[in-house]
């Protein structure tokens, strides 16, 4: 028979039953009149091949179990056997994630919500915050922060307990937080030249300190939960390394930096916050 009814019989094409021939997957019928004359052999052959194949068998192994008594062994083919299944479970799993990842976009997009990697209660805490915003410094700094807490979400890094903690936090909280955010970017002289003077600087400095300290107060056992829900091990390691590449990349204000480094040493510093951060860290771990 012509190449062409065979890879029909089989359900392929001729570009395929060649390909096979290259892998040597396929012997090569002899020329009769000048044309290859496949025999049923080959048919049955290449059935098998397109079989093993269909069932997920990568097909550099299919070759070693083709003949009735393999070379290598039955051990090493039933072995080979479920390493495929075990590769094809892993794909499924994959799938039934990519699946109830896509359920929850459809979700989003049916009410009306953004269509981000960042968790719902995020994405309106920050729309909250930039509602409240009236400076343009304030929401360059409030963007800059979204953006890094993006950066955490596409690498699966944030919690679920984060969502307790931005929930709980009041209104009060919020003005809290954009007053933050305003006195954070006026401590950069290159939007505010000569906007403090060295005293009023320190005291604008532990005025924010204390502010930031009070919301952790008033919302200190989901803060706590937070923490606590933080990754460790290989994963908390990540975190960290990129908590500090993108602090140091975002925030490259001296006083700025301080800021960020005071609050650390803060939570070090406390009795029940400190010993949960230097599991996660390490002891003598800095931000910046």
């Amino acid at each position: 028979m012509r190449v062409k009814v065979m890879a029909d019989l089989a359900g392929t094409t001729t570009r395929t039953v060649r390909y096979y021939h290259r892998l040597g997957l396929l012997p090569v019928p002899p020329l009769v009149a000048g044309r290859r004359d496949y025999g049923f052999e080959h048919l049955a052959r290449l059935l098998r091949i397109r079989w093993l194949a269909e069932s997920g068998i990568p097909l550099a192994k299919i070759a070693q179990m083709l003949p009735n008594e393999p070379a290598q062994g039955r051990s090493a083919i039933e072995a080979d056997l479920l390493a495929t299944r075990a590769q094809i479970d892993a794909r499924i799993e994959v799938l039934h994630h990519q699946r109830a990842r896509i359920d929850e976009l459809v979700a989003r997009v049916h009410s009306g919500e953004a269509l981000s990697p960042l968790p719902v209660v995020l994405e309106r805490f920050y729309d909250r915050i930039e509602d409240l915003v009236e400076d343009p410094a304030t929401l360059s700094i409030v963007h800059t922060g979204r953006c890094m807490v993006l950066a955490l979400a596409t690498s699966g890094l944030i919690p679920a307990s984060l969502g307790p903690f931005i929930e709980g936090l009041s209104d009060e909280d919020h003005r809290t937080v954009v007053r933050m955010f305003t006195t954070f970017a006026t401590l950069d002289r290159s939007h505010y030249p000569g906007a403090y003077g060295d005293e009023e600087r320190e005291r604008v400095i532990k005025e924010l300190e204390e502010a930031e300290w009070a919301v952790l107060e008033r919302n200190r056992a989901t803060a706590l939960a937070l923490l606590r829900d933080l990754p460790s091990g290989g994963p908390g390691h990540l975190l960290w390394k990129q908590l500090a590449l993108l602090f140091n990349i975002a925030y490259p204000v001296p006083d700025q930096r301080r800021i960020i480094d005071d609050r650390v040493r803060r939570l070090q510093a406390d009795p029940e916050f400190g010993p949960v951060l230097e599991e996660k860290t390490g002891k003598d771990w800095r931000i910046v």
